[in-house]
This record gives structure tokens, sequence and C-alpha cells, in this order.
């Protein structure tokens, strides 16, 4: 960018030199002719210029990212999602799921894979990690493998494709598990949305808010 410019800018001052010796000679035609080069050449420059500055921006905005301490992730949202129609509830969650590893890695929290669903932190806590999408409006349903884990991460992709992550803690299931509904040696989780906040079903109660629980990703170290 830096030779094109340079280039360009030594063709002005050519056509301006050139414009300058035929104005003495009242060449209308040729300075007409010279002007036109001139103001074409004027433009490119306007627009190499103007690609540059925005090049040096964009190059100082990436050194800034780099020297940034990394932010808390439970401040940052989980990347939003558009999955094709097509793909299947088994492929959907694999996919989901996989982001959301990504998602903690890149923020130093790492789980050691036990199987598709159930991980190990590193204070050797399982968790199990379940995924749903809005099939129902404000309503996930969700299920994990009965005393296969600790601690649970429910993943709820919404129907823009956003995906709301609860890390609901071991301390949670002692004292509500024997409540929540059980099928097919799962546990089961509904998980319903009412006006801002979000509830998990639990028998016997008003259902239980677990929005204190977005993002508390003090289960996964």
């Amino acid at each position: 960018m830096m030779d094109s410019l340079s280039e360009l800018k030594i063709k002005e001052l050519k056509l301006l030199n050139i414009i300058k010796q035929h104005t003495h000679k009242v060449d209308v035609k040729i300075i007409s002719r010279y002007r036109s080069h001139l103001k074409k050449i004027r433009s490119s420059i306007r627009r190499l210029e103007s690609l540059r500055s925005e090049s040096e921006k964009k190059l100082e905005t990436s050194r800034k990212g780099m020297n940034k301490p990394s932010e808390d992730p439970r401040s940052v949202q989980l990347i939003f999602t558009t999955l094709k129609d097509d793909y299947s509830a088994r492929m959907r969650g694999k996919i989901i799921r996989q982001e959301f590893l990504n998602l903690i890695k890149n923020h130093g929290i790492h789980l050691q894979k036990i199987d598709t669903t159930t991980f190990r932190n590193k204070s050797g806590k399982r968790v199990g990690i379940a995924v749903a999408t809005e099939r129902k409006a404000e309503r996930w349903f969700l299920g994990l493998d009965k005393g296969a884990f600790d601690n649970a991460v429910l993943l709820c992709q919404r129907e823009n494709g956003e995906v709301m992550v609860f890390c609901i803690p071991e301390q949670f299931f002692k004292l509500h598990g024997n409540k929540m509904s059980q099928s097919n040696n799962q546990i089961k989780f509904n998980v319903v949305k009412r006006g801002a906040i979000y509830y998990l079903t639990v028998l016997g109660t008003d259902s239980v808010k677990i929005s204190e629980y977005i993002k508390d990703f003090s289960i996964l170290k």
C-alpha cells in the first residue's frame, strides 16, 4: 500500500509540473486532459490514505487487545449459534457443548472428558453438561444420567441462537435432588423463563430461581 501511495504522489507532482508548463502555452485541451488525470490520481490517493488509516487503527486495537488481561468469563456470553434445521438433537447438543468447552478453555478452564456429557474439573468433581433448544416458548427440557455428575451445566439455546449458561452447584442437588423429576434413569431439568427470571421446576415447590447461577463458572474449577 505504501509503495502504491508513494508512486501516486510522484505522479501527482509530475502532472502538476506538466500542467504548470502548459498553462503558459494556454493549451486548453492538454491542460484539461492532465487535470482529469490529476483528479483521478488524487481520488486514488485519498482512498489509499483512508485504507492505511483504517488499517493502522485495527492494528492498534489488536495490540491493545493482546495486552489486555483476560476478562472474567462470567461476563462473557456464549456466542450465538445458528444451527441447520436438519441437524439432529444429538448433533445440536454436540456442537453447542463443544462451543461452551472452547469458551471456557479460552479463559483458562479445562475439563477432562469422561464421556460425551460428563467431564471432571481440577477439583475432581464430575460436571454434567446438558443441552436443549427452545422447542416451546421460554422453556427448555434437559436430562443427565442419574448419579453420573456432581455439578451440572445447563446450556439452553434461545430461539434467536443465544445460549444461556446455568452452572448448578452440587449443593443445589443435595437440597433439591430427591425432588427433581426422574425418567429412564435420568434427572430431568425443566427450565422456564418468567419475565426476566429463570426457574427450574422442582416438585413440591413453586419452582426454584436459577438466574443466580448464570455463568457462575466457579464450579468448573
